[in-house]
């Protein structure tokens, strides 16, 4: 878990639970690396939402360019960040 990755979503302009849909993925990443393992029943139970309403936010998201996925063979799928201010100089 890393809140360092989170303090990068919280000044981006979105949607309340669009947001807060990225802040639990940014939260969920390993620090080194900036992945994590995450279904979309979890992102759903943890952020109080359906899990139609997570798999939209998470498509949204990933179109939009904030983390791309990973199909992770015998583990599900894989996020990866890929937040603009993370990698700004």
């Amino acid at each position: 878990m890393s809140l360092h990755h989170e303090n990068f979503v919280w000044p981006i302009e979105l949607p309340g639970l669009k947001k807060l849909v990225l802040a639990f993925i940014a939260r969920e990443a390993k620090l080194p690396t900036a992945e994590g393992f995450l279904t979309h029943q979890n992102i759903a139970k943890s952020c109080g939402m359906s899990e139609s309403a997570a798999r939209k936010f998470v498509g949204e998201l990933e179109q939009e360019g904030y983390f791309v996925r990973m199909r992770v063979p015998g583990r599900g799928v894989s996020y990866r960040l890929t937040l603009p201010q993370m990698v700004a100089p």
